[in-house]
């Protein structure tokens, strides 16, 4: 076993090996110097000043010059202060991220309200079915033109009668005097609407596909099946560079007069695909609606004076 000499006295039995050599005067008075050796030289920065003593081993901080006397000496800037420096620092970085996240967070909670705001806005400009059904419409008041890229028309005149008279004619060669070969008479208890129009076309010739007379309360009505095609308009060419004219009838009751407006199609364009996918593409069809420029008053005034018959003819 291997014994360990004591500690000299005042020292600790075990030193601890950073801390620092111990002063000699904080020992009390130092000896005379032994024989043959100067007296011990000052450390740096002069000789140690009196003081109240920090600790064993340490001597008081020289104070800083122009400090007035008495003055306590700054403490020495150990770790202690350099890691309350570094607190003090990474709580200050710590409030600035801090402070940034709730920029960001109040940031997006109003692009967040703007955005659902916007898309209730644009929510009510969606359209409806029926409008994305509906086709491509021109409009004119009476005498007035309404053109498409595919076709153009003008209401010319407005006639009301209570019956027609359809009457078949040829011409005599002999004489060559138009005649009468077959007539024949229908009426109505309502009262049949006799438009006159005109159309033509920028290119190629074509027919009327629907002819329909619509009321002020979008109700439809189609060009009457009691009048055959060949004495109204919707059997003629319709050619490019002139116009050509027709009649369409329509049999409706009186009191859907008001309002009212004749409107004109042109067969599609589209083939196949309209056998394939009926309906589907007719609001690509462009249309023109001609006003018949009745209110309630002049309705009530053309009702009144309408014609007991109304004569249309055609060739054989």
């Amino acid at each position: 076993m291997t014994h360990r000499p004591a500690a000299a006295p005042g020292l600790p039995e075990h030193p601890d090996p950073h801390a620092a050599a111990p002063h000699p005067a904080s020992h009390g008075p130092a000896g005379p110097p032994a024989p043959g050796q100067g007296p011990a030289p000052h450390p740096a920065g002069g000789p140690p000043v009196s003081g109240p003593v920090t600790g064993p081993g340490r001597t008081a901080t020289r104070p800083e010059p122009g400090a007035p006397a008495g003055a306590a000496p700054a403490p020495p800037a150990g770790p202690a202060g350099s890691e309350g420096a570094a607190a003090g620092g990474r709580k200050g970085a710590r409030r600035r991220p801090a402070r940034a996240r709730r920029v960001r967070r109040i940031g997006n909670a109003v692009a967040t309200l703007v955005i659902i705001a916007l898309a209730a806005y644009l929510h009510t400009l969606v359209l409806t079915p029926d409008d994305l059904a509906a086709r491509l419409t021109s409009s004119a008041a009476p005498g007035e033109v309404a053109e498409t890229g595919r076709f153009s028309a003008r209401l010319n005149r407005v006639e009301f009668a209570r019956s027609i008279e359809l009457q078949t004619t040829r011409v005599n060669a002999a004489t060559g005097q138009e005649e009468v070969t077959r007539s024949t008479r229908i009426e109505t208890p309502h009262i049949f609407v006799i438009a006159s129009v005109s159309a033509t076309v920028p290119k190629k010739p074509t027919k009327l596909d629907e002819a329909g007379l619509e009321t002020a309360d979008d109700l439809f009505f189609v060009a009457t099946d009691r009048v055959e095609r060949r004495f109204t308009l919707g059997e003629a060419y319709i050619q490019p560079g002139f116009w050509s004219s027709g009649v369409l009838v329509f049999e409706v009751p009186p009191e859907v007069l008001p309002g009212s407006k004749v409107v004109l199609t042109v067969p599609s364009t589209n083939g196949i695909y309209d056998s394939i996918y009926p309906q589907r593409y007719d609001q690509l069809l462009p249309e023109v609606a001609l006003d018949l420029g009745l209110d309630e008053a002049k309705a009530r005034s053309a009702v009144a004076a309408a014609k007991d018959v109304y004569r249309l003819k055609a060739a054989e």
